[in-house]
């Protein structure tokens, strides 16, 4: 991330400090932002540069609004949104798509769903070391091969 010129370490610093906040902010409702989007954003570059200004109270919609990769993450969620409600005009819309297009748009949402599942899972606190230990002596005294896997993956040690 770059600005016009060099940023002092203070400067930095409150760079790193805003960007780490308002990924975690995103990433509780499930959204991801590439910090390089947030450098572009006016209320961002104002508060790295000002000591006395604060992010103003509706930075977060304008993150939503502005930042590319955020906006196309909400514009897949609302076709999702829309999909589930059968009276919506996106029904209409997969009616008249040819199988081609229906295939297209079926793996694009494919891959959304497992974009969002992905950040379902990793907002999961990390478990213990006490029930990490419990599940490895699970997996030890299973003879099976394929429930071990399923366990570990089940608790999350292995994807």
């Amino acid at each position: 991330m770059s600005f016009d010129y060099p940023l002092t370490a203070r400067e930095q610093a409150r760079l790193e400090a805003v960007t780490d906040m308002i990924a975690s902010r995103l990433a509780s409702e499930g959204l991801t932002v590439d910090k390089a989007d947030l450098l572009k954003l006016p209320s961002v570059r104002l508060f790295i540069l000002s000591e006395g200004a604060g992010l103003p109270d509706g930075y977060l919609d304008e993150v939503k609004r502005s930042a590319p990769s955020v906006a196309e993450q909400m514009h897949k969620r609302e076709l999702a949104r829309q999909l589930e409600n059968t009276e919506s005009d996106l029904h209409k819309d997969l009616s008249r798509m040819n199988p081609h297009q229906r295939m297209a748009f079926g793996r694009e949402l494919e891959a959304i769903q497992k974009a969002q599942k992905a950040a379902e899972g990793s907002s999961k606190p990390a478990m213990t070391l006490e029930e990490e230990a419990t599940i490895i002596n699970l997996i030890r005294r299973t003879a099976d091969p394929a429930t071990k896997i399923n366990i570990a993956r089940a608790s999350g040690l292995i994807k």
